[in-house]
């Protein structure tokens, strides 16, 4: 099967975030290395065609809440924090998308979102391991 985000139901998460890791990175390059968070995730369609406006913009509703939610806003902000742990993106205060020295010189033919999934993995689950810890000592 074609690593397609269009054909979503085929694509497990960590491929899509592989493929927008990598959209984003290469899109950053091309605008200089800084560019707001939200026109970044808008123009993410026209940097990769596996990328389209609708899966942007779908909403769903979640089971549990009852509220609405649009997934892919899952998949671009684990691709960010993903670039920020991989040294590649700065992200200050939320609004801007910056690339680190390391991220504007990175030779995207050198490297996949798998690969650098892989190498954040334990730093995500660290993250994740934390985030409950803080949550817990909450309730």
């Amino acid at each position: 099967m074609k690593d397609d985000l269009k054909a979503k139901k085929h694509v497990k998460s960590a491929a899509k975030e592989g493929i927008v890791m990598m959209a984003l990175l290469q899109m950053l390059q091309n605008a200089g290395g800084k560019m707001e968070k939200k026109a970044a995730k808008n123009m993410l369609p026209q940097t990769d065609d596996r990328i389209s406006d609708e899966m942007i913009q779908e909403e769903k509703v979640s089971k549990k809440t009852g509220t609405t939610y649009r997934p892919f806003n899952f998949i671009f902000n684990f691709a960010v924090k993903r670039l920020q742990l991989f040294d590649c993106i700065e992200n200050p205060r939320g609004k801007f998308l910056i690339l680190t020295e390391k991220g504007m010189e990175f030779d995207l033919s050198q490297t996949s979102g798998g690969k650098i999934r892989a190498a954040t993995d334990a730093l995500m689950k660290e993250l994740s391991e934390k985030n409950k810890k803080k949550k817990k000592l909450k309730n």
